[in-house]
């Protein structure tokens, strides 16, 4: 389960995307517009991680978010947030953050879906429909060991993430055209829209 917060945030995501997804080799630029998003759980309950599903120009994106309340060594840092209610915040390029990796490969290999989501509106909690559903392509119930993450980096296809357990391959671009394989995968649904999202290579 997800807990968000009725609150602000400065700057906002779009302005700290708005920054950093043109550096990115994947961005065909335009102004950013955020169709939806989703979350994962992290079973600590110490970082948000949420996939956030953009348009700009005529594409659609898919940049997955972490959020942390301390610096992450090695990690690629998209920006700095003051949150109303947690303070400061971290935002990560989630492929480089080692709960990311965890998080989405138990997701896929187990047919995991999008986290619950609850608002804290001045100590009453609301439940919160998602604007964008996933669902993983693995078996209810399947054993997904610790996974360490070992590095990962661009690719013609998005962003490979290698681990100690599968490797998972990250989409940014939705409409590229090809389809990208793997053993099993990560597929979205949001308001006017469908895609591949990740997926998992076992070895």
């Amino acid at each position: 389960m997800a807990l968000l917060h009725a609150t602000t945030l400065t700057p906002s995501k779009l302005e700290l995307l708005g920054e950093w997804m043109p550096g990115q080799p994947w961005f065909g630029g335009g102004a950013i517009v955020q169709l939806g998003s989703f979350r994962l759980d992290d079973p600590a309950g110490e970082v948000g991680i949420e996939g956030l599903i953009l348009s700009a120009g005529d594409r659609t994106y898919h940049v997955p978010m972490t959020y942390r309340a301390a610096p992450l060594e090695g990690g690629r840092l998209v920006g700095t947030m003051v949150h109303g209610v947690l303070g400061d915040r971290w935002a990560y390029d989630a492929t480089s953050d080692p709960v990311y990796a965890e998080a989405l490969a138990t997701t896929i290999l187990t047919g995991g879906t999008q986290a619950e989501l609850e608002r804290d509106n001045s100590g009453t909690r609301e439940p919160v429909e998602p604007t964008v559903t996933v669902t993983g392509s693995g078996v209810a119930g399947a054993q997904v060991e610790a996974i360490e993450l070992r590095g990962s980096h661009l690719t013609d296809e998005g962003t490979l993430i290698e681990t100690s357990g599968p490797h998972l391959v990250v989409i940014h671009d939705l409409e590229g055209g090809a389809t990208t394989m793997g053993d099993h995968q990560l597929t979205g649904r949001w308001a006017g829209g469908q895609g591949q999202l990740a997926v998992a290579r076992l070895r």
